[in-house]
This record gives structure tokens, sequence and C-alpha cells, in this order.
């Protein structure tokens, strides 16, 4: 009797110390930091704390399908910056810039609510865009990184027009991310006859695939061009100034096989019954040659620039992903999980493989 007993009570312990490894608590709040507030979501217990950088013009809902794996394993954060998803938008937008943004975020991570659980130092996860910003919170506040995950990261060498993107096509891409919701409303019903007669007709696959812009780097490019040369010339002079800032803490560099300037090339390509019907005769001009751009040297420049970031730190680790697009965390989530999973290993000193 006595053993049975001991038996129930051990099995009692076990469940106990199981549900309280896996009970992942959840903040979600809107967090003042100053004249706006900034929407962030923490799960997970564990240090270090992985704080997630979305690109331009994402908010932190792209991460909805790695973060509840993260959380598994250790602390993770998702925010929206200023503007962005529910994060409320200041006056004074258009100067928010990478270094006005990146002391936004150390404010957010700096308010008791956040550093009580989730206190530096950081695993800083940078995709797209977002790697600009983690690069330059690793300038100002060094000693609250402990290792990096840069995902198709903005190098900072790369411009628009290094990719033959003419002011003229930049002018003429805002002229169709500004008519496109008008567009719609006014000439795309779509109905399953629609969907059914879009198999044979290209115009209406083009009017329903305009829907499909989204969220990219587009819906916010008027704003975001007029900052961009200043980030980029900063992260320059990041790049000259401290070329190996990490040292020899983890790093891991993923970039995708397939360029996304071939991405969003194509499915221009595929809107240009739509995008015609917008732009002006000189714009189309433009446009049509942008549909005709030999991408072949840009994006062998490109690769080799993002190849470059793995000097950040002694310690780092590149992966080239096949069959994914610049959205490697959505294409091909596991892939990604498993970067983040071994750059907190290694920070505990714990083989990845186990």
């Amino acid at each position: 009797m006595i053993k049975i007993t001991n038996i129930i009570f051990l099995l009692m312990i076990s469940y106990a110390t199981y549900s309280s490894q896996n009970s992942i608590p959840v903040f979600d709040a809107k967090i003042n930091v100053g004249n706006h507030k900034l929407h962030i979501v923490c799960q997970g217990r564990g240090s270090p704390t992985v704080i997630l950088e979305a690109g331009s013009g994402t908010d932190l809902s792209t991460w909805s399908k790695v973060q509840p794996e993260i959380a598994k394993f250790t602390r993770v954060c998702s925010y929206s910056r200023a503007g962005l998803g529910k994060s409320s938008i200041p006056n004074n937008i258009i100067q928010f810039d990478a270094l006005k943004t990146t002391q936004d975020l150390h404010t957010l991570l700096n308010n008791p609510l956040i550093r009580t659980n989730s206190p530096p130092p950081y695993i800083l996860v940078g995709h797209s865009y977002g790697g600009l910003y983690v690069r330059n919170f690793l300038e100002q506040y060094p000693q609250e990184v402990a290792g990096m995950v840069l995902v198709e990261a903005t190098s900072g060498t790369m411009k628009m027009k290094d990719y033959g993107f003419s002011d003229e096509l930049v002018n003429a891409l805002i002229v169709v991310n500004e008519k496109k919701d008008a567009y719609l409303k006014s000439h795309v019903e779509v109905s399953e006859n629609q969907l059914q007669a879009a198999k044979q007709n290209p115009e209406i696959i083009a009017k329903i695939k305009v829907q499909s812009i989204g969220n990219d780097f587009l819906q916010k490019i008027d704003i975001f061009r007029k900052i961009e040369s200043k980030d980029m010339d900063n992260l320059d002079k990041m790049n000259k100034k401290n070329p190996h800032l990490l040292g020899n803490k983890p790093l891991v560099v993923i970039i995708a096989e397939q360029n996304e300037m071939i991405h969003f090339v194509t499915r221009y390509r595929e809107l240009k019954y739509f995008v015609s019907a917008v732009i002006s005769k000189h714009q189309r001009g433009a446009f049509n040659a942008m549909l005709n751009l030999d991408l072949k040297k840009p994006i062998a420049l490109a690769k080799a620039e993002k190849i470059k970031m793995l000097a950040l730190s002694t310690n780092s680790i590149l992966k080239i992903v096949k069959k994914s697009g610049h959205n490697i965390h959505i294409d091909q989530p596991e892939i990604f999980i498993k970067s983040v999973k071994q750059v907190v290993f290694n920070i505990r000193g714990i083989n990845n493989e186990q």
C-alpha cells in the first residue's frame, strides 16, 4: 500500500513538473513608450529572450507560425513598430528612421512589465529591413545582445537603384499601391463565378491577384523612401566602423536561394493589366522596363553582400535555404525555428542536437 502511495505521489510530482514546463503564459499588451504605444506579445520561459524584428511594413502577426514554437524552449517577444498593426501612430512618424525605431524598442524592453520576465541580453532576430534595425540595436546597446539571427536581412549596400529601379519606376509603383484599393472596389467583386472564369481570363486573374500586393514594402514606400537613404548610409558607416561588433557571440545568417526581387518582379508581371490601367503613359515605360530587367548581376551582388554579414561574429553560420522566397520564416518555418534554437543552445552551452 505504501509503495502504491509513493508511486501515485511521484506521478503527481512528474505531472506537475510537466505542466509547469509546458504551460506557456502569454503577455499581450500595448506599452506606452512616449507619445505613442507599441503592441508587444511575449510568451514562453527561459533565457535568453528572443526578440523578433519584422521587415518593413510588417507587424508582429508575421511571426504567428514560429513564435509559439520558439516559446517551447525559451522566452520570445514580437512587437509591432510605430504605425503598424495595433501599435499607435505618432505624430512625428516621418522621423522614425532606424535610430529612432531602435530607441523605441529599447524603451519598450526597459518597461518593468517587459524587463521583469525578459531581461537582457537578448537574441535579436531581424528579417529583411528588420535586420537593419537589429544591427542598429547592436551598435547602440552591444552589452544587451547575446546573439543574433539575420534572415534575408538588409545588408546596407543594395538599394533599389542597384536593381535598376529608377525614381520614375518607384513613383509608378507608389501610384499602383495607392490606387489598388479604389480599383478593386470599383472593378472587382470576386464571386465564385468570377473565380471559375479567371481560369480562362488573364485579365480577371490580374484583377484578383492585385490583392496579393498586401503589406509588402510598397505599402508605406512614400515614407520609407525618405528615410531609406539615411538608414543605409548609417549602416554602411557601421559596417566600416565595427565590422566584427558581435565578437564571438553566436550568429546565424539565413538567405533564400531565390532572391526576393525575382518574386517581386514576377508578381508585377502577373498584374500588368491592372498596372497599365492606373499609371501614366510615361510611367508605363519605366514599369515595362522593370519587367524586362536582367537581375542576375545585382542578385549575385546582393547575395555576396548578405554573406559578408557573417563577419559580424567569429562564431557565425551561413544557411542558404532552397525552395523558399524572401519570407523564410513563413515558407520554411522549421529551418527558421531550428536556427533560433541553435543560437539559444549555443549561449546555454548545450549541444543543439540534444
